[in-house]
């Protein structure tokens, strides 16, 4: 107990100071509770003579006892109790007080009861069946203190060897659990036993002494005596001692222990180490017998996982399920639990993280009660975090087209089609591309779209044969929530579940629209990685010289790579009709925690939310994730997909021509580039960045021009160097570090001139974001505002049905649509050549799709009359990019199609209204069904009829309807 105490000091009689000092004062424990048993305790038995078992000179001072034993007061027989010279007490401890008393001892020599005098040994009384001694070195060989019955008299030198067992009694509907402590009976007189039971070390319960065959089974310990003494569930060590009397009023002798045993369920991986991304097993199994005595039973043992405050450290998750169903049949079984390291995209480097996971019983297991609450001991896992082998490591498909693995190595991909550009199948997971031939130059080929897939989940992005760029989900059975895309200016991100990464640039130049591709790999693909990105194996291609087919064998041959890679006809998922067979996504994880309860209680209600994503750290700022209106919206899954229009395909790589087009050389070409990547930033920037190559981009700089004839896709080079740049920057931990005050992070300037394409000349970089000249705009300034955006098609084809959802906004597909407060939907009514009003402000979606908002019908009807629509509301929409050039209009009608069916042709919208319908203000009635304001009107075949009897009613209801119309009428003057 620590107290504080005031110390008051005296200098020479200068001043008194007055100081404070802790002072600490311990108290000593209660003897009574550390005690361990006498060592060798059946050794030391008065009655014991067969060996010197016993040399107290070397004992460990300390407490010693044994329930109803003692250290006797009577003189033992030379040569007894284990060693050649016995100790024993030379008084009796008084037993009615609670003091440490002292007490003398006696050293038996052969000749003499007390040929010397022993230590003194300190005794407590801690309750009439328990004294404990403190036991000091007798500093003499062959010296041992000896042990007797507490209570005195003859006793036998009785010794076995017994075992615990048990089995389980049936009560009412629950079973119970019964111990016996098994011995073999002596063969040498008859005599008394009984048991003493321990449970953790801690005294339970001790039998009478009874005769061997125990008729009233005094010596069975049961789960009601166990919860007497508070033990109430599994999960402890349980043993027995016999002791022998010569009769049942007879002291009894030293006992015999049994070896514990383990009842609950033992942890048989008590130690487990995964790395991120690859998995573990916890094995546990039931020592004993899980009581069921009403098939069938489940006993369900759940893996507690702690949520770290700090979510950027690698941890662990149960896979599929939050732990492990337990048949009681089959309760003898070894038991798994599968953990899986997570994925921690936050930075390079290699750190092991500890952590323990906890095991639990159900709060409650009726059928068998001490199961129930019940605890396992703890799992200690190392999750080791290692980023070696995939650091520096990207794999791309860009420009005119060029293929770069995991390990470095570049490949010009001159084949039209779709190819695998990466897949893991361990994960369900594949990325295919689509090459074309771009539109302004039949000399180059581009990469015009690119398909996503984890499970049945599928993102594409395709400009391949369509005017504009679709880009949407075109498969959610998953239910989206595994795929999540992002984007910022342009640029389209995309975290898959294993941890990797792919960023999607979408290039214009001049009239050519193409995709710049860059994956990143995650440690999961180590090993699995196939496609065109190759295997990701940690060796560069200097090293790793094959390259894997998609049969598995292995190729020196890039053409044949490339070729194994060509998406079959029947897994295309640019065709719509092969997406019908994709298989399910399969993996999930689950992370369990306690439920939140106060007072720093325990509880066993245990949640297990389950995640697909991996834990993404030091993330971008102002990505925003791509909405997933088709996952959600009955109108967008109905939306048709892209057809892609047939070319004769070339399985073969088309010979390009290599000679240099309209008046470039190499010579040009490299002073092109070289100027290109001297006045770029960006690039003077990032060449200094441990990991980034500038190499590379460069020779693609010049091949590009070299093939094309143009210089249309040097920018891809830059934005090559920036999507490394921006990456290595944010993994490098170092880069994210302010070096002094004054002076940002690597990061910060990188991101300060990082923007896309070098603003395509057409603008300036200012903090990451470009300044656009006059005339354009768009994240790259690509888009040439002098010329209206393309309008290709409107959700649902112009039909928006109230039947669907509210009619509240629609979406515009075309393009290039730019997102700014300058973009406008110009809504007109198809009667009028005034501009609808609208409430919201338009939303960009994407670069190929636009929401706008529908106009909210504003005219003011009675409350209790009901008046038949006549006229259904049809509008001309339009946008801009600048709120003054708009596109071609195309015609949307806001209808029902429970109550009419419309037509749209142009800009005529024919509707046809159902018979036994009525259609008021947009919602559709059915004969005999009432108006919602007003249940005393009925709809009869497009007519609202009052179902009131009474005349005067009728006859004002009439009137008040008449009224209700030239209201209706003058309002709708003054609106339109």
């Amino acid at each position: 107990m620590d107290t504080s105490c005031n110390i008051l000091l005296y200098f020479l009689g200068l001043t008194a100071l007055w100081t404070t000092t802790t002072c600490s004062t311990t108290e000593e424990p209660d003897p009574c509770m550390i005690a361990s048993p006498f060592p060798k305790v059946q050794s030391r038995s008065i009655a014991y003579s067969d060996n010197f078992d016993i040399n107290d000179r070397f004992i460990i001072p300390g407490w010693y006892g044994v329930r109803d034993l003692s250290v006797p007061q009577t003189p033992p027989e030379y040569q007894h109790c284990g060693t050649k010279y016995p100790i024993y007490l030379t008084g009796s401890p008084l037993r009615n007080t609670a003091q440490i008393q002292t007490i003398g001892t006696c050293i038996r020599y052969s000749t003499d009861e007390c040929g010397a005098a022993g230590p003194d040994v300190k005794v407590k009384v801690c309750s009439a069946n328990l004294l404990v001694f403190y036991l000091e070195r007798t500093g003499t060989d062959l010296t041992g203190y000896c042990v007797g019955s507490l209570e005195g008299g003859d006793i036998p030198d009785f010794r076995t060897v017994p075992s615990v067992t048990n089995d389980e009694v049936t009560m009412p509907n629950v079973a119970q659990f019964r111990f016996f402590c098994n011995f073999a009976e002596s063969t040498d007189e008859v005599l008394f036993y009984q048991a003493h039971w321990y449970v953790n070390n801690r005294f339970i319960y001790s039998s009478p002494l009874a005769a061997y065959n125990d008729p009233d089974n005094e010596r069975v310990l049961t789960e009601a005596k166990l919860r007497e003494q508070g033990v109430d569930t599994v999960g402890f060590d349980i043993y027995c001692e016999i002791r022998a009397g010569r009769g049942v009023n007879e002291p009894s002798g030293l006992p015999s222990t049994s070896k514990p045993i383990f009842i609950g369920i033992e942890v048989l991986t008590p130690t487990i180490t995964v790395t991120e991304g690859q998995s573990g097993v916890i094995q546990i199994r039931a020592t004993a017998k899980i009581g069921c005595p009403d098939a069938p039973c489940i006993y369900g043992v759940t893996a507690n996982i702690p949520t770290r405050t700090d979510t950027c450290s690698p941890t662990v998750r149960a896979d599929t399920a939050c732990g492990v169903d337990i048949d009681p049949d089959k309760w003898e079984q070894i038991y798994s639990i599968k953990v899986t390291g997570t994925i921690t995209e936050t930075e390079y480097g290699q750190n092991t993280n500890v952590m323990k996971i906890t095991l639990r019983s159900p709060d409650r297991y009726i059928e068998h009660p001490i199961w129930g609450n019940y605890t396992l001991a703890p799992v200690t896992v190392y999750v080791i975090k290692d980023t070696g082998a995939i650091e520096s490591r990207r794999c791309g498909v860009h420009s005119d087209p060029y293929v770069e693995t995991f390990a470095g190595r570049t490949m010009s991909l001159q084949i039209l089609g779709t190819f695998t550009m990466y897949q893991n199948n361990d994960y369900n997971i594949e990325v295919q591309v689509k090459s074309f031939r771009c539109s302004s130059n039949w000399h180059a080929y581009c990469v015009c779209g690119i398909v996503v897939r984890v499970g049945q989940t599928v993102f594409m992005m395709n400009h391949c044969s369509i005017d504009y760029w679709f880009i949407d989900y075109i498969l959610c059975n998953d239910g989206g929530d595994i795929l999540d895309v992002k984007t910022l200016r342009g640029i389209y991100q995309i975290m898959l579940p294993t941890g990797a990464q792919l960023q999607i640039y979408t290039q214009v130049a001049n009239t050519d629209s193409y995709l710049n591709i860059h994956m990143y790999p995650s440690v999961i693909d180590v090993g699995v990685s196939r496609g065109l990105c190759g295997e990701l194996t940690g060796l560069d291609y200097t090293q790793q010289n094959e390259l894997v087919l998609r049969s598995g064998s292995t190729t020196t041959d890039e053409e044949s790579f490339l070729n194994s890679w060509r998406t079959p006809p029947g897994e295309d998922m640019f065709d719509p009709g092969n997406l019908g067979m994709l298989s399910a996504w399969s993996r999930s994880y689950t992370t369990c925690k306690c439920n939140s309860v106060s007072n720093s209680q325990i509880t066993n209600e245990i949640e297990c939310p389950t995640y697909n994503e991996p834990v993404i750290c030091n993330e971008d700022e102002g990505f925003r994730k791509v909405h997933k209106k088709r996952c959600i919206s009955p109108v967008r899954k109905k939306r048709s997909i892209p057809t892609i229009r047939s070319h004769p395909e070339n399985h073969l790589r088309i010979k390009r021509d290599v000679s240099w087009k309209n008046g470039w050389t190499h010579e040009s070409a490299t002073e092109y580039c070289n100027n290109l990547f001297t006045s770029s930033n960006l690039v003077n920037l990032c060449k200094e960045v441990p990991g980034v190559d500038v190499s590379s981009p460069m020779t693609s700089c010049v091949s590009d021009i070299q093939l094309s004839g143009t210089s249309n896709f040097s920018l891809a080079a830059i934005n090559s160097i920036r999507s490394q740049c921006l990456r290595e920057a944010r993994m490098n931990v170092t880069l994210r570090q302010e070096t002094s005050p004054n002076k940002p992070s690597v990061l910060k300037m990188v991101k300060a001139v990082a923007c896309p394409a070098e603003c395509s000349e057409r603008g300036v970089c200012v903090k990451g974001i470009c300044d656009c000249n006059d005339g354009y705009s768009g994240p790259d300034c690509s888009v040439d505002l002098n010329q209206p955006p393309l309008v290709d098609s409107l959700e649902a084809n112009g039909y928006c049905d109230r039947k669907d959802g509210s009619c509240e906004e629609i979406a515009v597909f075309g393009g290039a649509f730019v997102e700014s407060d300058k973009f406008k939907c110009r809504l007109m009514p198809l009667e009028s050549n005034e501009e609808a009003e609208i409430k919201h402000a338009p939303v960009v979606e994407s670069i190929g799709e636009v929401t706008c908002p529908l106009p909210i019908n504003r005219q003011k009807r009675s409350t209790g009359v009901p008046v038949v629509d006549t006229t259904v509301p049809s509008y001309r929409i339009a946008v801009s990019n600048d709120g003054q050039l708009f596109s071609r209009q195309l015609t949307v009608v806001v209808m029902n199609s429970d109550c009419m069916s419309c037509t749209i042709d142009g800009e005529i919208v024919t509707c046809r209204m159902f018979e036994d319908y009525c259609y008021t203000d947009g919602r559709c009635y059915k004969t005999g069904e009432k108006y919602i304001n007003n249940d005393d009107y009925q709809c009869t075949k497009r007519q609202w009829q009052l179902t009131t009897s009474n005349d005067d009613n009728k006859s004002g209801s009439t009137i008040q309807q008449l009224y209700s119309m030239i209201k209706r009428f003058f309002l709708a003057i003054f609106v339109f």
